[in-house]
């Protein structure tokens, strides 16, 4: 997998190298670097997410949340959270629940 993600960030950055040399429009040239940016993130894995939340998120949220974060995200409902979200994107945690700041709380009151 690792050897395919770094062909694919070649290849995106040499199609790059190719549009600034051939004289491409500058506004296409653009959109197709993000294009084959984005088909890299995506080889690798980069910008998918499993969202968790403690409620069933409308579209509206569901639109915010992948437009600020740029990732394909799985949704899943788990009502242990009590408030908030728990974003995983790869090895990486956004952890906002009420569950992990219940468990916080207790941690540091009981010591």
């Amino acid at each position: 997998m690792l050897q395919q993600t770094n062909d694919a960030r070649l290849f995106a950055k040499e199609i790059s190298k190719y549009l600034d040399t051939a004289g491409v429009e500058k506004r296409m040239a653009t959109k197709v670097n993000a294009l084959f940016s984005k088909l890299a993130r995506r080889a690798s894995g980069e910008n998918t997410a499993i969202i968790e939340s403690a409620v069933a998120l409308t579209q509206s949220e569901k639109r915010i949340i992948e437009k600020h974060f740029a990732v394909i995200a799985e949704y899943r409902l788990n009502p242990e959270l009590l408030t908030g979200l728990k974003i995983h994107v790869g090895e990486f945690l956004i952890d906002t629940s009420g569950q992990t700041a219940v468990t916080d709380l207790v941690r540091i009151l009981s010591a």
